[in-house]
């Protein structure tokens, strides 16, 4: 018999909330019933980088696109619910720093 290896991520608080709220996604005042706001290509590209990296980071330890080797030791994690609710956006670090819709 297969022992599942079980882990809990605790993560620290993202005041930007997540990937569905910034897209206007969900529609408070008719559960189950959605909208769509258009971001910006800019917002998109921002989005698609950061998962990229999120994955390549969780596949090899670390990354850095040059590096053909794993981190010794390291065990790939698979992620099994990569959504709109568990992409989490962190605001801006430098007030000149905007993504906008």
């Amino acid at each position: 018999m297969m022992r599942r290896r079980r882990y809990r991520i605790y993560l620290r608080y993202y005041a930007g909330g997540d990937l569905e709220s910034a897209l206007g996604w969900k529609n408070s005042m008719y559960p189950g019933q959605y909208r769509a706001n258009r971001p910006s290509e800019i917002f998109i590209w921002h989005i698609f980088r950061s998962l990229a990296r999120a994955v390549g980071t969780m596949q090899s330890g670390h990354f850095d696109p040059n590096a053909r080797h794993h981190t010794p030791g390291w065990r790939p994690v698979t992620h099994l619910d990569i959504g709109l609710r568990n992409v989490f956006i962190e605001e801006p670090r430098n007030a000149n720093t905007t993504v906008s819709f």
